[in-house]
């Protein structure tokens, strides 16, 4: 047996990428579908809460223990340990055990064989110390549900809930445009989308603050559109009171002006 050539942090950072072949398979030859990887736990116990896995199907959920040898889960001393009996899957680089020594009722699963082609360009670039600990989170409460969910289903809910988004903004921009206008309507609606998040009403104020007819003369002038929107968001420096970079200087004179 060679030896592992990565540390059992390496091997746990595989497992919560995810980094696995298409149909990998368990020791016992029973086909593994990860459900939830579950949450990376840093304190004692099981190195993964909570995780939910199908075994020939059949949904297991518990804990997953990651080690480099199998025969780690007894050099370990986790055979005498209460905290681990929750642990549904035993996932390790290499299976070093005889079939009469396994672990009854927990399921084996080898990385080693069972690897994406991609992994090895991973590894080359993650820094094992450095990963960052916002990628150890909890799957969100849904994941559980929506990953048993056949595809077809799936399609037809994401599909209707689309529909909904956009009949709701369609009503949205209707009930606007009987206020301001169609055309001014969707004119703010677009600023607001170039705002983000953060700053969708900050967006939509410049755009009331700035309407669509001010800008109709100016439609072919780029330079006056850009200095009548930055003028009027407050972001346009006087250049005879503020020091300009030398860089800056002659655009913002001219577009002061």
């Amino acid at each position: 047996m060679e030896k592992c050539p990565f540390s059992e942090r390496f091997l746990q950072i595989i497992w919560n990428e995810r980094l696995l072949c298409v149909r990998p398979v368990c020791v016992d030859g029973r086909p593994l579908r990860v459900v939830s990887t579950g949450l990376w736990n840093r304190a004692k116990g099981p190195d993964f809460r909570g995780a939910a896995v199908l075994l020939d199907e059949q949904l297991h959920r518990g804990d997953v223990e990651v080690h480099r040898y199998a025969s780690d889960w007894f050099a370990h001393g986790h055979q005498n340990d209460p905290a681990y009996d929750s642990v549904v899957l035993h996932v390790v680089w290499e299976d070093d055990m005889a079939e009469s020594s396994k672990i009854h009722g927990m399921a084996t699963f080898e990385l080693k064989n069972h690897l994406q082609p991609s992994w090895e360009q991973f590894l080359q670039s993650v820094e094992a110390a450095f990963y960052p600990h916002a990628r150890e989170i909890q799957p969100g409460a849904c994941a559980l549900r929506w990953a048993l969910t056949d595809d077809e289903h799936l399609r037809k809910i994401l599909s209707d809930a689309g529909a909904a988004r956009f009949s709701r903004h369609g009503r949205e921009l209707l009930r606007r445009g009987g206020e301001s206008g169609l055309e001014q309507s969707l004119y703010e609606r677009i600023f607001e989308a170039l705002g983000y998040s953060a700053n969708r009403e900050q967006f939509r104020a410049l755009a009331q603050a700035l309407p669509l007819s001010a800008l109709a003369e100016y439609a072919n002038d780029r330079n006056a559109l850009t200095a009548l929107i930055f003028g009027t968001a407050g972001l346009l420096p006087d250049p005879t009171t503020t020091e300009i970079l030398p860089c800056f200087r002659e655009w913002v004179k001219h577009a002061w002006n």
